[in-house]
């Protein structure tokens, strides 16, 4: 796959994965996912127009639709750091990043209110700052999360 079309994703649909589309050439942005209002699942893993995104989701709220329970970001592999634009994200309950080697930080003013679980996996400069135990300076944006699992 090289590109999503413009409408060729149903506007009804509810579960998205995207991943392995090593030939993508039409950036994130244009995907046109902020569209998709009852979308309530995400999946996006090893894309390579993805490999450019140093921040995610992006901060105007355009890129994903409000709709979103549960978002799994993986194999990105310049992303540093996820931006303001996931507290837009009001319905989001799962979170996951695995695999995002330079991913470090999270928006100084939090996570959504309404997540519920948190997996942080192989990532491992964002780790060191959310751990409790060595002080992480992410932990009191964390803690209110009942469900929080991290590995490296």
């Amino acid at each position: 796959m090289e590109s999503l079309g413009e409408g060729c994703l149903p506007p009804n649909l509810t579960s998205l994965h995207i991943g392995e589309c090593l030939n993508m050439k039409q950036p994130m942005l244009e995907w046109g996912l902020h569209r998709l209002a009852s979308l309530r699942s995400l999946r996006i893993f090893n894309v390579e127009s993805t490999g450019d995104i140093i921040s995610f989701p992006d901060d105007d709220g355009f890129l994903l639709p409000t709709s979103l329970t549960h978002l799994f970001i993986g194999g990105l592999k310049n992303l540093k750091s996820i931006s303001m634009g996931i507290q837009k994200l009001t319905s989001l309950e799962e979170l996951a990043i695995w695999w995002c080697p330079k991913l470090q930080s999270f928006p100084a003013e939090g996570l959504p209110a309404t997540l519920e679980c948190l997996e942080i996996v192989t990532c491992p400069l964002l780790l060191d700052r959310c751990l409790k135990d060595k002080g992480g300076y992410y932990w009191p944006i964390i803690s209110y999360i009942p469900m929080v699992v991290m590995e490296n």
